[in-house]
């Protein structure tokens, strides 16, 4: 059973890794659409969405189920349903 205390402290987990949130820009859009020209499975925002990240050194990834991000370079995808999940985001 979860006590209060351990539900807060995972939360607390979470919010420090909700805070790397980014918006996306015109550049970043830029760059996500040759990244679209380059990965058929990725869609329009998905690419931009893969810019934006890849151009940020304090975001680690994407944490994604969506398997169109895998073999995009230099970027990392969380799949939420994995059971490593947790454990690579560090909570």
């Amino acid at each position: 059973m979860r006590t209060a205390i351990y539900v807060a402290q995972l939360a607390e987990r979470y919010g420090d890794l909700l805070a790397p949130l980014v918006s996306v820009g015109h550049d970043d859009f830029a760059r996500g659409m040759e990244l679209f020209r380059r990965h058929e499975r990725l869609g329009v925002f998905d690419a931009a969405l893969a810019a934006a990240v890849q151009r940020r050194d304090h975001v680690r990834g994407v944490a994604l189920a969506d398997r169109a991000f895998a073999g995009i370079p230099a970027l990392s995808r969380f799949e939420p349903g994995a059971p490593d999940f947790a454990e690579r985001l560090g909570l």
